[in-house]
């Protein structure tokens, strides 16, 4: 009993033979055309095997954000000028304490910068 790749070679040598314009004698060469034939749409139609991974993916970095510890110069200034406005303002403390708050608010801020 034949198998099935067996028999897709014979009706395809029989194709050949019959393209070939049926000659006598090259039986043979027939068969082994169509078993390379049959070889080649079977190689295509199997899957390719998945190529391993050349190099594992970098972990991406995380951003880091400046520290709110170490306020910049222009935060500095803006935060003694936003004071010394409270300071100044505000009913109970008067206007001699108020100048007195700023300017030590103003003189501990130069300190730290």
């Amino acid at each position: 009993m034949t198998t099935d790749r067996q028999q897709k070679i014979e009706r395809r040598a029989y194709e050949i033979w019959e393209r070939h314009g049926r000659p006598h004698g090259r039986e043979q060469e027939h068969w082994q055309e169509a078993e390379a034939e049959i070889a080649r749409e079977e190689a295509a139609a199997k899957p390719a095997k998945p190529e391993k991974a050349a190099a594992p993916k970098a972990k991406p970095v995380k951003a880091t954000t400046p520290s709110t510890a170490t306020p910049s110069k222009t935060t500095g200034a803006a935060s003694v000028s936003a004071a010394s406005a409270v300071i100044a303002s505000s009913p109970s403390t008067g206007a001699s304490k108020g100048a007195k708050a700023s300017k030590s608010v103003a003189k501990s801020s130069k300190k730290k910068a």
